[in-house]
């Protein structure tokens, strides 16, 4: 194996990588569960979990995202009866490592389906046989060491089915290398799309490293929402963990909102940098709030939100939940979660900015707050005739 790939497995943990496990791991169990309640009346239920770069299941003897997953599909006894995986690796010593790890779990002997490992390329032919059994509720992740063998076919391939979500490694500093290099043009169209690559290469080259970051991240969101029609990405964005710079996304993909506002509140609870209680989604260091303080103070989203709720709903009455599933058909991919819903409506109401039914002295208090609940009625006042 290559001293990099060995390094990598041998290391010790690093934050990052325990925090990447524990958002992918924590949106399987709530996949799953919401999953196994559509497919167990089917006469034999099934799901599978897909890990196309799986290593050998643990990262300096922790045990990283595939020995977890089927830790907890063990524990589920419903899910020890339905659920399937298909874990590959390019390296023959990982897998076979990774099956030993997997048999050496406590309860393994009561999968109903034993993993199924492969020992290959992530390549045109695995991308067909994707393609040809979708027919599978699917919770996907890729997780290349750079970005050979991630392409929008692949992407296509894992989320089409009915049920199928996708969690992926996003190299941001391999593709910004690679986007300006000639020499893999071809890797750079499997991941953007020709045309959408050719304009990378064309105007990356003289742009601020920021403006690059948002260029690269944008157009891989525009490429998947607007070529493959997969409306709901997230991308959860790492900062290396010596350097004030980007180091990687971890991008979140579905067809469903209530995916979406799930993995939304997995990766709240995992992000540091919160402004006003609304996340920056990602693993970034608060250098930039101590360098500038007055400008982060000057940050304001959650008053921005309340003044965009204001002005889009004036002189209507929705319940909160009514709100959201509206606010979020109009900005299906906004970063805001429960939290900040509850906060917002809060706070215009106590600014006198909206009225409430029932109102906030007839609400219920729990720990120490007003309830804010999905039914309570919200009134917008329409807005003044100039």
């Amino acid at each position: 194996m290559a001293n990099s790939t060995k390094k990598f497995f041998t290391d010790p943990q690093r934050v990052t990588s325990a925090i990447k496990t524990k958002i992918v791991v924590e949106y399987f169990k709530s996949w799953a569960s919401i999953l196994w309640g559509v497919v167990k009346s089917n006469n034999r239920p099934h799901l599978r979990y897909v890990d196309l770069f799986a290593g050998t299941g643990k990262i300096d003897g922790v045990k990283s995202t595939p020995l977890l997953i089927m830790e907890h599909v063990i524990s589920k006894p419903e899910l020890a009866e339905s659920v399937g995986a298909l874990l590959n690796d390019l390296n023959s010593d990982h897998i076979k490592q990774l099956e030993e790890n997997l048999k050496a779990l406590p309860g393994y002997e009561t999968l109903k389906r034993p993993p199924r490992t492969r020992t290959g390329p992530v390549d045109e032919k695995l991308v067909d046989i994707f393609t040809k059994s979708n027919n599978v509720p699917s919770f996907s992740f890729i997780d290349p060491f750079g970005y050979k063998g991630l392409t929008l076919p692949l992407v296509k391939a894992l989320v089409s089915g009915f049920g199928s979500d996708l969690v992926l490694f996003f190299s941001f500093d391999s593709i910004n290398r690679a986007v300006s290099n000639k020499l893999v043009k071809e890797h750079m169209n499997a991941l953007f799309g020709q045309k959408r690559a050719e304009r990378l290469h064309a105007v990356a080259k003289g742009m601020r490293p920021d403006e690059r970051e948002e260029l690269l991240i944008e157009a891989f969101i525009e490429a998947v929402t607007e070529d493959l029609g997969y409306e709901y990405v997230i991308p959860y964005v790492f900062e290396k963990e010596d350097k004030d710079r980007t180091s990687h996304y971890l991008i979140f993909i579905s067809k469903h909102s209530r995916g979406f506002n799930i993995m939304k509140d997995i990766m709240y609870k995992e992000s540091q940098d919160k402004t006003q209680g609304i996340a920056k989604f990602g693993y970034v260091r608060q250098v930039n709030a101590e360098k500038t303080p007055l400008l982060h103070l000057m940050n304001t989203p959650l008053s921005d939100f309340g003044r965009q709720l204001c002005a889009d709903y004036a002189g209507r009455s929705l319940s909160r939940k009514a709100l959201r599933d509206d606010f979020d058909k109009h900005y299906p991919r906004n970063r805001f979660v429960n939290k900040n819903w509850r906060d917002v409506l809060s706070e215009l109401e106590q600014e006198g900015k909206i009225t409430c039914k029932p109102p906030r002295l007839e609400r219920k208090v729990q720990k120490g707050e007003v309830t804010f609940g999905e039914n309570t009625v919200v009134t917008f006042p329409a807005e003044e005739k100039k």
